[in-house]
């Protein structure tokens, strides 16, 4: 009995370990899952009033970017950097809008020690506030770096559009 015992202990803890082995995300998982946080970060929703956007999207930045973060949105602005110019940007780029979803497709990602590098489609589609379609897609160019464990966006590039 005792012998059982330690048998079905052992195979337990051998099956954790593989569970967690197995189990645990990758680091493409990962920055594949802050790219979708990212893409509904920007989105807007017509329900939501721009004072608890700003709000939301202040949040959502400071979890998904670097303090000193930069962006290039060249039909938007000159290149900014750190989470206030970031927020600021994606502020007046959705001011034009009623709804906009954001989608990113074709990613790759190239991860090193410490960073990684992603390219991907950025699809946008919605309503201007004059009542106009907008659709389109976009090449972007991202850069994480890892701190404490995590990815951080440490600099985003957006093309002009197709």
């Amino acid at each position: 009995m005792k012998r059982t015992l330690i048998w079905l202990a052992l195979g337990l803890g051998l099956l954790l370990v593989g569970y967690a082995f197995f189990a645990s995300k990758t680091d493409e998982e990962i920055i594949e899952e802050q790219l979708t946080r990212l893409a509904a970060a920007v989105s807007v929703s017509p329900e939501e009033n721009p004072l608890t956007r700003a709000a939301r999207l202040n949040g959502e930045f400071s979890e998904l970017f670097t303090r000193d973060a930069t962006a290039s949105v060249p039909e938007l602005s000159a290149p900014v950097q750190g989470r206030r110019e970031l927020l600021a940007l994606a502020t007046r780029a959705a001011a034009g809008f009623r709804t906009l979803d954001v989608a990113f497709s074709n990613t790759s990602v190239e991860v090193g020690n410490a960073a990684a590098e992603v390219k991907t489609t950025a699809t946008l589609s919605g309503v201007r506030s004059d009542g106009d379609l907008d659709r389109g897609k976009r090449a972007v160019s991202l850069r994480f770096t890892r701190s404490d464990g995590d990815w951080w966006i440490a600099s985003a590039n957006v093309s002009d559009a197709e």
